[in-house]
């Protein structure tokens, strides 16, 4: 098992900086490059939305990503969190962007793009903020 961590402040600037870090330790994992393509776009989608929707683009406020890679009985495992400082979300709650009424807006992709890659394990909020939980496998 291995667990890295990076905080980041809520700016699109520091996109560079989680994307390099995510390549560091997919190189370490020997990810192949089409998981981390994958891995990469699911990323920037749940670290807009933590930056946008969460932390309402106040720099005060943090963005954490955790990655935890595993090995569970011979299958390869990657657990991520991502974590703001908002209320928080409820996943049912959130339209589905493939709706008639959806197609032709600008934005609201972001959940759906995540869900298409990897499988939400669950989102968890309390006083200090809000995280959700991805999981991916096999890859």
């Amino acid at each position: 098992m291995r667990t890295n961590s990076i905080v980041l402040a809520s700016r699109a600037e520091e996109w560079d900086a989680l994307q390099s870090w995510v390549e560091a330790f997919a190189c370490s994992e020997r990810y192949d490059s089409a998981f981390l393509s994958d891995l990469l776009r699911v990323l920037k989608e749940a670290f807009v939305n933590a930056l946008h929707h969460g932390n309402r683009n106040d720099e005060r406020f943090p963005v954490t990503v955790m990655m935890t890679a595993l090995g569970m009985e011979g299958v390869r495992v990657l657990l991520v969190e991502v974590r703001d400082c908002g209320a928080g979300f409820c996943l049912e709650d959130i339209s589905d962007p493939t709706a008639e009424e959806f197609l032709l807006c600008s934005s609201g992709r972001g959940m759906y793009i995540i869900k298409s890659v990897a499988s939400i394990d669950g989102v968890e909020c309390n006083e200090d903020g809000c995280s959700i939980k991805l999981r991916f496998e096999p890859f």
